[in-house]
């Protein structure tokens, strides 16, 4: 085991994400590289499952109708909580980093990131403006809560600090059906990470370098 862990969240095991697997894993030969996904999905061999029942439910966010869409669909908008079971389920590494399925990069973390910093992620913004959309949609459910809200941006390529990664876990699993419920997962963690003064970004460049989004590769 070293020190350091790569999770590889994902859905499925289909051809694309176990060669993108591969790749992760010949890029970054220092760190642990561990597939995570929700119960319920034919996820790659030997991954970690992460189970819903002790974290915020997001249902309440504008889903398709019922059904397994449904479930797909909530489960896009809560991709924190592959990040919180990551944390219960593996909660001594000293760092880690976390990498949708459908992000293609060609470096490694190390050659490319300075993980010398507590936490950063792609396009962080805190505090975001009042008129995004996440923000809009919480408030229609929480009547009283007084948050500082923060934007921790895409859930890919997204770095922690053992001691980050706890203290959002920790929050997220306090009163969690009260406070965090309905929220989205950018929104969530850039709140809870936000709160600590840890939230920023990566780097300005990264678009050269990795992408999330495979229609403009």
């Amino acid at each position: 085991m070293k020190d350091r862990v790569i999770f590889f969240t994902h859905h499925g095991n289909n051809s694309f994400e176990q060669i993108n697997l591969q790749i992760v894993k010949k890029l970054n030969t220092e760190w642990d590289v561990i597939p995570i996904g929700f119960e319920g999905y034919t996820l790659l061999e030997e991954s970690a499952v992460a189970y819903r029942d002790r974290y915020p439910c997001n249902i309440g966010l504008s889903c398709p109708p019922t059904g397994d869409n449904n479930i797909r669909a909530v489960d896009w908008y809560s991709a924190d909580i592959l990040f919180a079971e990551a944390y219960r389920q593996y909660p001594n590494y000293k760092d880690y980093f976390f990498y949708e399925y459908d992000t293609i990069s060609n470096v490694s973390v190390d050659s490319f990131f300075d993980t010398s910093v507590p936490f950063f992620g792609p396009r962080c913004v805190y505090p975001p403006p009042d008129h995004w959309n996440w923000i809009k949609s919480y408030l229609k459910f929480a009547n009283s809560q007084k948050l500082k809200f923060g934007n921790a941006g895409q859930t890919t390529c997204m770095f922690f600090q053992n001691e980050v990664l706890k203290q959002f876990y920790t929050k997220i699993t306090e009163n969690y059906r009260k406070v965090y419920n309905n929220m989205f997962s950018e929104l969530r963690i850039g709140t809870i990470v936000g709160s600590t003064g840890q939230l920023r970004k990566s780097r300005p460049d990264i678009h050269e370098y990795i992408s999330w989004d495979l229609a403009h590769l």
